[in-house]
């Protein structure tokens, strides 16, 4: 007689996993972030639609605007604002909803812990670089007025220097968080004892850091021939669009990635908790091989 095994997780992860019940409610954190962003782009997208078709950008210089154009243009901006804020508290409960579920193997609640704090630093950041900038333009349109043509912008990041290390610390901020919430979904996919899962973090890091390199280039470049070669920066741009383009399409690539990648550890999860057994399964499959080899 042949005993054949069940699909069945290793001993150790079994083990593990069955002390750690909380893993569905990290699939349920990863189904909120995912709906943050359905929201934020199905409901961004309908209300950039709402100010587009408002037609108030294609008005001339003296002509005024009429009351339904302003329906829509403001009712477009306040539902625009509602959503980014809908979709940002959807996805900051969804991360929080997995720090808390998450268990410190692997260093899943650490990383988790870092994506968040990051988010928070960013936000504060932003703000304050906003407060810089809404103060620098005032300071510039008092200059403009006293007889400067123009104000140059990289002449309002040397001059405010809190305006530069807080937008600079807030895209640092971005780099770290992104990077900490991949090393999360890979800690989650070490937990669930699937090398395929890590492998492909792995590839999806080394996509990022191509297209980053890629994209540092382009703008290096770009701005080394605005500054010593002016002539020659349009005919840069047009013998280089098609590169340009490229690195536009590795971008929108790289957030479907993404998207893939999450969905893909939200069913690896769900899929492994359905294989969690108890030790008395472990227990009569070690039996029956002790059986099967003494017959």
């Amino acid at each position: 007689m042949e005993y054949q095994a069940p699909d069945l997780l290793s001993r150790e992860t079994n083990d593990c996993l069955q002390l750690e019940f909380n893993w569905t409610s990290v699939a349920g954190g990863f189904t909120r972030i995912l709906m943050s962003y359905a929201v934020y782009f199905v409901g961004g997208g309908f209300a950039l639609s709402m100010i587009f078709f408002s037609g108030v950008f294609n008005l001339r210089p003296q002509q005024r605007a009429h009351l339904e154009q302003m329906w829509l243009f403001y009712g477009g901006s306040g539902l625009l604002s509602i959503i980014g804020l809908i979709s940002f508290w959807m996805l900051i409960s969804g991360k929080w909803q997995c720090l808390m579920s998450a268990p410190d193997r692997f260093g899943a609640r650490s990383w988790m812990f870092l994506t968040i704090l990051t988010m928070a630093m960013t936000f504060v950041l932003n703000w304050t670089a906003n407060s810089y900038a809404f103060r620098a333009g005032n300071d510039a349109k008092m200059k403009k007025g006293a007889g400067k043509k123009n104000v140059d912008l990289v002449e309002v990041f040397k001059r405010n220097r809190g305006l530069s290390y807080s937008f600079m610390g807030a895209r640092f901020c971005d780099v770290v968080g992104g990077f900490s919430f991949l090393m999360f979904l890979r800690a989650c996919a070490n937990c669930m004892g699937s090398r395929r899962h890590q492998w492909l973090i792995f590839a999806f890091l080394g996509l990022v850091g191509l297209l980053t390199a890629a994209t540092v280039w382009s703008i290096f470049f770009l701005n080394y021939n605005a500054v010593f070669r002016p002539n020659e920066v349009q005919s840069w741009e047009l013998r280089h669009r098609d590169i340009i383009f490229g690195i536009f399409i590795g971008w929108a690539c790289v957030f479907f990635l993404y998207l893939f990648t999450l969905v893909a550890i939200r069913s690896l999860i769900l899929s492994t908790m359905d294989r969690v057994r108890t030790p008395l399964v472990y227990e009569s499959m070690r039996r029956g091989e002790f059986a099967e080899s003494a017959n």
